[in-house]
């Protein structure tokens, strides 16, 4: 005689719609469902079904205390800064991302978003500037599938935008990704676009949202 061990996910289910199906493993016991809900939607449990949500979602938040948080920052002229010489140029905390010149490596490049479930990606961030001279400046770009963008009100430039020196000043910038074919792979990037390695920008608390 022997004994059979035969998975049966019913006795794995709690009911629940919006943790997904568990599943049974003969070996392993009752294994966790996988939530049915994309990013952007939210879940009615009364009635099963994944909704639009209309409130937008936080997508990623970037203070850079721990570290780089994902951002790609290779190069000379990007760098995380956080010693008492530069502590004024962080908004919050110690650190923040120093961004110079105007060179292949003077730009900081985020981390890939899923945008697939939203018609706009808003971005807020604070800024401080030193070193820049008259016209010159700072872009916000962002992966549009042949390349990086070109959007001159995501451009911001010194004397008319900003002087050096000042309080960090706060940024909203809104993308609008309706049309964009990178929507599961979807980029941000910050780029200075100076003249020499003095001229620098200060990035922190950068907030990245998606709207339905």
């Amino acid at each position: 005689d022997s004994c059979l061990n035969v998975a049966n996910d019913a006795n794995c289910s709690n009911g629940l719609y919006c943790d997904g199906d568990e599943t049974c493993d003969a070996s392993n016991d009752c294994q966790a469902g996988t939530a049915p809900c994309s990013a952007g939607e939210t879940c009615n449990e009364s009635d099963d079904t994944c909704n639009a949500s209309t409130s937008p979602v936080v997508l990623g938040f970037y203070d850079f205390e721990s570290g780089t948080q994902g951002w790609d920052v290779e190069g000379s002229d990007v760098a995380l800064r956080s010693d008492g010489r530069n502590a004024a140029w962080a908004r919050s905390g110690t650190f923040a991302l120093r961004i110079r010149d105007d060179t292949t490596t003077s730009d900081a490049e985020s981390p890939s978003f899923d945008v697939s479930a939203f018609s706009t990606v808003e971005v807020t961030f604070w800024y401080r500037a030193r070193g820049f001279e008259q016209n010159e400046d700072f872009v916000l770009e962002y992966l549009t599938g042949t390349g990086w963008s070109n959007n001159p009100e995501h451009r911001w430039i010194c004397g008319a935008d900003f002087e050096n020196k000042q309080p960090f000043k706060q940024v909203v910038a809104s993308i609008d990704v309706t049309a964009s074919n990178v929507k599961s792979a979807f980029k941000i990037r910050f780029r200075c676009d100076a003249s020499e390695n003095n001229d620098r920008i200060y990035i922190d608390d950068v907030e990245v949202k998606g709207f339905v």
